[in-house]
């Protein structure tokens, strides 16, 4: 009995250490994690939550400067003729996570359009928040946009936009109700038969972000399955937020009317609307939102917003190249760069029409 403890007692041992050499050796290849949490969001009682106004912090390892209005721009608010101003509703994606602000799309689409535009210049303002759909971003739209004097609202348009619709969010106090749904129907299906399903995915995720936020090999082996593996063993359905329903009329009704709200509201402040599509940074071979990007295309056609899809521009690159770090797939400055260049061509040909 001695021996068969020690000999189990070694094999731990042994198993732990070559774990801590394998996660070395991945530290010194690809470098540390970093984190993805940090503490310039404030909790509000109604309505979401909303980033804390007039700090200079770090936000996620990186420096975040906000203005009055809480937005990620160091400039006070202002309504001006003198530039052409933009103004960038979004997520995280837009907001620049993993990156300092330098590197955020907004701010590089501002510097190529200056470099561009000759006498004419051009303000773009970040009011991207990490966490936000469509219907975060119109309740900020409505908040803000006194403020300012935008030719251009610019809606970042994430896949996860379309997640179930107005789902409930951690950080919302006030349940959202669903797409379709009552909050008293909402909360029956959570206690039905898919609530086990739902908590067992709920706990994969959780700890899947722990691990990423913590193991260098565990965020390398994350990253090889999205960028390479994805391809020969793809995600759930559920995974893809059934995307190819997107223009049946029963479907994602909230995302739906949260767009031309924003609209709306843009129109009464004379400015136009762009929907922005970000694209996940997946193996091209295998990325399961094409048909989104179809049917958004087709429903911002149908309701008067112009759509800019940048798939292309990204499918030119290795996807895993461009993340902001080896557990983030946020965008890289890289990737900023990118999207910001089709934005800037998207923008400059609309200004010569």
């Amino acid at each position: 009995m001695k021996s068969f403890l020690k000999n189990i007692a070694l094999s731990i041992v042994s198993l732990v250490v070559f774990a801590a050499l394998v996660e070395l050796l991945f530290l010194v290849l690809y470098g540390p994690t970093h984190s993805t949490h940090g503490d310039v969001i404030a909790r509000r009682e109604k309505g979401g939550h909303a980033l804390l106004a007039n700090v200079d912090r770090k936000h996620a390892g990186k420096r975040v400067v906000t203005n009055e209005l809480g937005l990620r721009d160091p400039r006070s608010p202002h309504t001006s003729a003198d530039s052409t101003q933009i103004l960038i509703l979004g997520d995280s994606f837009t907001f620049g996570f993993g990156v300092e602000d330098e590197d955020s799309y907004p701010r590089q689409l501002e510097r190529l359009l200056n470099d561009a535009a000759g006498e004419e210049s051009y303000i773009v303002i970040n009011a991207g928040v990490p966490g936000y759909s469509t219907l975060h971003e119109l309740r900020l739209l409505t908040r803000i946009l006194p403020h300012y004097s935008p030719r251009w609202v610019v809606v970042g348009f994430h896949p996860g936009d379309v997640a179930g619709g107005y789902r409930e969010n951690h950080a919302d106090p006030v349940p959202i109700v669903e797409d379709g749904e009552s909050a008293k129907e909402t909360k029956d299906a959570r206690r039905g038969s898919g609530s086990f399903t739902t908590r067992g995915r709920n706990f994969a995720r959780k700890w899947t972000w722990r691990l990423k936020d913590r193991s260098s090999f565990f965020s390398w082996l994350y990253r090889v399955y999205k960028t390479w593996l994805i391809q020969y063993v793809p995600p759930p359905r559920a995974f893809t937020w059934h995307s190819d329903a997107f223009l049946d009329p029963n479907q994602f009704r909230g995302t739906k009317t949260a767009l031309t709200g924003i609209r709306d509201i843009a129109a009464e402040h004379d400015a136009r609307v762009a929907v922005f599509m970000i694209v996940p940074l997946l193996n091209w071979k295998a990325y399961p939102y094409r048909p989104l990007h179809e049917g958004v295309a087709e429903f911002c056609e149908q309701n008067g917003m112009a759509f800019v899809d940048p798939l292309s521009a990204f499918s030119q690159h290795s996807p895993g190249k461009l993340w902001a770090a080896i557990n983030d797939a946020h965008y890289s400055p890289e990737a900023n760069r990118i999207a910001a260049g089709v934005l800037r061509d998207f923008i400059l040909a609309q200004e010569a029409d």
